[in-house]
């Protein structure tokens, strides 16, 4: 295959990847919720904050430890709340997500924004992302994130 017909055909399949719609219940097109949810796998998403502010832009760096590339898309998660020593998935809040896939290249890692919902309260949560080979898009590894905590705020002018 030429190196032109190769290009097209990754810019092909991320297109295809990209114009994938969710499903109803919020699960990306293809996937299942039934796969395992894996810590400390081939990709570690790493919360660069270890309190976040509900509704605010978040540092993740997502670390590939592994030999080849992931595709994924920081905008669809989702997240869970340590509740009784277990991770306790949120219902999926309304927000809309641009198709596009980002390439997380093998052995490398790569920084990227995701947002908290405005509705978390005190307590400690994760992220969890899909993350899809390029060869089968259609197959997610759940890539839990480090946790990170949300702290009730104090009133206005209390210190």
């Amino acid at each position: 295959m030429s190196l032109r017909a190769s290009k097209f055909a990754r810019l092909a399949a991320v297109l295809l990847l990209g114009l994938s719609a969710c499903s109803p219940d919020g699960t990306p097109s293809g996937l299942s919720r039934t796969l395992d949810i894996v810590e400390n796998g081939p990709i570690v998403p790493v919360v660069q904050s270890e309190t976040v502010v509900p509704g605010a832009n978040v540092a993740v760096v997502f670390r590939n430890t592994v030999g080849f590339e992931f595709w994924f898309n920081p905008c669809e998660r989702f997240v869970e709340r340590r509740v009784d020593g277990a991770w306790r998935r949120l219902p999926d809040e309304l927000r809309l997500c641009n198709s596009m896939a980002y390439i997380l290249l093998p052995n490398a890692e790569r920084e990227e924004l995701v947002d908290a919902p405005l509705d978390l309260t005190s307590g400690t949560y994760r992220f969890v992302f899909p993350m899809r080979r390029p060869a089968a898009p259609d197959i997610a590894h759940w890539a839990a994130s480090t946790s990170f905590a949300v702290r009730a705020s104090s009133p206005v002018g209390v210190r």
